[in-house]
C-alpha cells in the first residue's frame, strides 16, 4: 500500500477528478472538461493499477500497461453492472468514483525505479530518416482523406489514388530502415504505432459515413445504451464493448459513434506493437531494435478484424494480447504473468463468446501445465487424465454451445448434419486439406498478391513450425507446445462447427461466417512462434552485408503494403467483394420514408445498407410483434422474412402480390419497395416498379428510388 503522505496526496487527486467529471456529467457537459480531465483519469489512475500488476517492470512499462488494465477493468465492471442494472448516468459516475478508489487501496510495493535514461546523441541520419518517415506519413493521410466518398463503392482502391500504394511502401521501407539503426527505442515505437495506426484506418477515413453493416448495428445499440442507460431486450452478449464505448462518452462527453470509431484502431495501434516488443525484451537478450523490427512485422498479417470496431474485432485483440503475454509466462516460467493473462482473459469473454471460449480453452491448459505441479506418479497421472479429458471436451465445446444455445431458445437457430452423421464416407470426404495456391494468371504484381494472400495460412504454419523447433532446441521448454495443441483443438472445432452445424435462420452466403472467424482465431495462438522466426530472421540479417539488408527491407515493404491491399474489400480480376457501403443516398431515402410514412405502420424492403441507414438515422425505431416473434420494420437480419420478400421483388420481379403478401405478414396497410442504382437488373426492375407500385420517388439523381406500396 502507498505510505501515508502519498496516499493522502492520492486521495485528493481521486477527490477531485472524480469530483469535476462527475459535475461535468451533470452539469457542463463541456466535451473540453471531458477530455483533458478523462484523459488525465485514466492515466494517473492507470499508473496507479500498473504499479500493482506490474510492481517489478519500470516505470514506463507500469503506466502504458497500467492504462490497458484500467480499460479492461471498466469493460469487465461495465458489463458486469450492465448485466444485473444498467449505466445510466447516475450508475456511471457511482463507477467513475468507486473504481479508483478500489485501486488506490491495492497493496503496492514501494519500489525505487529509475527508468533507463537514453542518452543517445540525435545523429542526422536519424533525424533526415524521422523527418522523410513524417512527410510520407502525412501525405499518405492527406491522400486517403482526399478520397473520402459518400458515393457507393465495393473497395476504398476504387477511389484511392494509385499513388497511395507507391506513398505507403517507401513510408514503410523509410520506417523499417529507421527501425533497424535507430537506437531510441521510445521513438522506433511511437513511429511503428503511427504506421500501425495509418494502416488500418483507410476504411475508418475513406467511407465518409462509416463501414461495414455490423458496426452500425453496434453503434446504435451503444448510443441508446448510453442515452437511456440499456436497451431492450438486454443482450447477454457484447457488454464489455456496450459498457466500455457508452462510460467513455460519459467520461469524455463525446458522441458513442465516435469513441466506437476509434476505440478499436487506436487500441491496436498502441498495444499491439508495444506488447510483442515488451514481450519480447522479457524473454530473450538481444539487441533491442530488433524486437522493434519484429513488432511492425505483425503488418504482414492482413488483419481485416481490426480495421473498424465490433465485439469480435475488440475479442480478437485482447486474445492476442492473452496470448502475447501468455509467452513471457511460458518462456520465463514466472507465475507473476499470470495477473495480466487473467485480466484480459476476463475481458474477452465480457466483449465476445467467440473468442472468449477459445482463450478461456487456452488458459486452463496454461494453469495445468505451469501451477499442477508434483513429483509424486500418482498426481502426474491425475494431471495427465485432467489435461486428456480438457482437450477431448474442449475440442466440441462451440459447436455444442451453438447447439446447446439454439435449443434455449435463443435468436441464432442452428441444425445438425444428421447426414454426414450417418455416412462415414461423406465425413472422409470432409477430412481434405487444403493444397498449395500456384496459379499464374500472367500478370506479375496481382499474381506475387494473391500467391501470398492464397497461401498466407500456410505461410504462418511452416514459419511458426520453424519458430517452434527453434525454440524447443535452444530451451528445452516442451511448455511451448501449448501453442500448436490449441491450435489443433480450435481448428477442430472450426471442422466440426463448418460440416456438422448449419445455421439456417441465416442467409446462405452468411452461414460460413461463425466457422471462418474461428478458423481465423485458431492462428492467433500460432503467433509467438511466428514472430519469433521473423525475430530469428531479421536478427541474422542484421549482421550480414549491407546488399543483403536492403533486399530484405525492400522484400519486407513489398509485402506489408501487399498485406495493406489484401486487408481491406477488394474488386479486381482475382478476387470480387459483392458489398457496398452506406451512402449518402440510402440516408436520404430513409429519411424520405420515415417523413412520408410518419402516420402510417408500415414496412420497407430494401438491402443491407439502406436498413443500417435507418439504424443509424432513427435507431431501433419500430418492431412488430407476430404470433410471438419480433420483427423490425426493415429487413434485419437478413434472415428475417422481409429479406426473402425483398430479394423476391429485386431478383425475380417487384410485383404488387409480393408487397402485399409483406404486408400481410406484418398486418400493415404500406410498404415500401427501396432499389439502388448499383443493383443487378436496375433499370429492368425500376421500370416494372413504376407500374405495379401506387406511387414512386427518386432519390438523388436515380441513385435510389423508393416505390411505395398501399392496401
Amino acid at each position: 500500500m502507498l505510505n501515508k503522505l502519498t496516499l493522502i496526496k492520492t486521495l485528493i487527486i481521486w477527490f477531485v477528478l472524480s469530483l469535476i467529471l462527475v459535475i461535468n456529467i451533470f452539469l457542463f457537459q463541456s466535451i473540453f472538461i471531458g477530455l483533458i480531465f478523462g484523459i488525465a483519469y485514466l492515466l494517473f489512475f492507470g499508473f496507479l493499477l500498473g504499479q500493482f500488476i506490474l510492481n517489478k517492470e519500470e516505470l514506463i512499462w507500469q503506466f502504458v500497461f497500467g492504462l490497458l488494465f484500467l480499460v479492461s477493468t471498466i469493460s469487465i465492471i461495465g458489463a458486469i453492472v450492465y448485466f444485473f442494472l444498467n449505466l445510466n448516468s447516475q450508475v456511471v459516475a457511482i463507477l467513475i468514483t468507486l473504481i479508483p478508489l478500489a485501486i488506490i487501496f491495492l497493496p503496492k510495493k514501494n519500489i525505487e525505479q529509475t527508468p533507463n535514461a537514453d542518452d543517445t546523441k540525435w545523429k542526422i541520419s536519424t533525424l533526415l530518416l524521422v523527418t522523410c518517415y513524417l512527410l510520407l506519413a502525412y501525405a499518405s493521410f492527406k491522400l486517403l482523406f482526399q478520397s473520402q466518398t459518400v458515393e457507393a463503392i465495393r473497395s476504398p482502391w476504387w477511389v484511392v489514388e494509385k499513388d497511395f500504394f507507391i506513398i505507403y511502401f517507401l513510408a514503410t521501407f523509410t520506417l523499417l530502415t529507421l527501425l533497424f539503426y535507430n537506437k531510441k527505442i521510445w521513438l522506433s515505437l511511437i513511429l511503428t504505432s503511427v504506421h500501425t495506426f495509418l494502416t488500418l484506418s483507410v476504411a475508418m477515413i475513406v467511407y465518409k459515413l462509416g463501414y461495414g453493416f455490423d458496426p452500425f448495428l453496434h453503434q446504435a445499440t451503444e448510443k441508446v445504451i448510453a442515452t437511456l442507460g440499456q436497451i431492450n431486450p438486454k443482450p447477454l452478449y457484447y457488454l464489455g464493448q456496450y459498457s466500455l464505448v457508452a462510460m467513455f462518452a460519459k467520461l469524455f462527453q463525446i458522441s458513442t459513434q465516435v469513441v466506437d470509431k476509434l476505440l478499436l484502431i487506436g487500441l491496436v495501434a498502441i498495444y499491439l506493437p508495444v506488447t510483442i516488443y515488451f514481450v519480447l525484451v522479457k524473454v530473450f537478450d538481444s539487441d533491442k531494435r530488433n524486437y522493434v523490427v519484429t513488432a511492425l512485422l505483425f503488418l504482414l498479417i492482413p488483419f481485416s478484424t481490426f480495421i473498424v470496431t465490433t465485439p469480435q474485432g475488440l475479442a480478437n485483440l485482447f486474445s492476442i494480447l492473452v496470448i502475447l503475454f501468455s509467452f513471457a509466462l511460458t518462456m520465463t516460467k514466472e507465475i507473476k504473468w499470470f495477473i495480466p493473462v487473467i485480466i484480459l482473459t476476463i475481458t474477452t469473454l465480457a466483449i465476445h463468446p467467440l473468442a472468449g471460449i477459445p482463450i478461456l480453452i487456452f488458459v486452463a491448459l496454461l494453469i495445468i501445465l505451469n501451477l499442477l505441479k508434483s513429483k509424486k506418479d500418482w498426481f502426474n497421472f491425475f494431471k495427465k487424465t485432467i489435461l486428456l479429458e480438457i482437450i477431448i471436451l474442449a475440442s466440441i465445446a462451440l459447436p455444442l454451445i451453438f447447439v446447446l444455445f439454439s435449443t434455449g431458445g435463443g435468436s441464432l437457430t442452428t441444425s445438425i448434419n444428421k447426414e454426414l452423421i450417418s455416412n462415414p464416407n461423406l465425413i472422409l470426404e470432409k477430412l481434405n486439406i487444403a493444397s498449395l495456391y500456384l496459379k499464374n494468371h500472367f500478370n506479375l504484381i496481382f499474381d506475387l498478391i494473391y500467391l501470398y494472400n492464397n497461401n498466407l495460412y500456410w505461410i504462418i504454419v511452416i514459419i511458426s513450425l520453424l519458430g517452434l523447433a527453434t525454440l524447443i532446441y535452444k530451451n528445452k521448454n516442451k511448455k511451448l507446445l501449448v501453442y500448436p495443441l490449441t491450435f489443433f483443438i480450435v481448428i477442430i472445432n472450426f471442422w466440426i462447427l463448418k460440416n456438422f452445424i448449419s445455421f439456417p435462420g441465416l442467409i446462405e452466403y452468411e452461414r460460413i461466417n461463425y466457422p471462418q472467424r474461428l478458423f481465423e482465431i485458431s492462428f492467433y495462438f500460432l503467433l509467438p512462434l511466428f514472430l519469433y522466426a521473423l525475430y530469428i530472421i531479421t536478427s541474422k540479417i542484421r549482421y550480414s552485408t549491407k546488399s543483403l539488408k536492403i533486399a530484405l527491407l525492400i522484400f519486407l515493404s513489398l509485402f506489408i503494403t501487399t498485406s495493406l491491399y489484401l486487408a481491406y474489400p477488394r474488386d479486381d480480376d482475382y478476387h470480387l467483394d459483392r458489398g457496398y457501403n452506406l451512402t449518402q443516398a440510402d440516408i436520404n431515402a430513409v429519411r424520405y420514408i420515415n417523413k412520408d410514412g410518419e402516420n402510417d405502420d408500415y414496412i420497407v424492403l430494401a438491402n443491407q445498407m439502406t436498413s443500417a441507414a435507418a439504424i443509424k438515422e432513427f435507431s431501433f425505431f419500430k418492431y412488430f410483434y407476430i404470433n410471438g416473434n419480433t420483427y423490425f420494420y426493415y429487413p434485419l437480419p437478413t434472415g428475417d422474412p422481409l429479406y426473402q420478400y425483398y430479394l423476391d421483388m429485386s431478383y425475380e420481379r417487384p410485383k404488387k402480390e409480393t408487397a402485399y403478401a409483406a404486408m400481410e405478414l406484418m398486418g400493415v396497410n404500406t410498404a415500401y419497395f427501396v432499389i439502388n442504382k448499383y443493383w443487378w437488373q436496375y433499370d429492368i426492375i425500376v421500370d416494372i416498379a413504376k407500374v405495379e407500385a401506387d406511387s414512386w420517388v427518386n432519390i438523388d439523381n436515380g441513385r435510389v428510388y423508393v416505390f411505395k406500396y398501399t392496401k
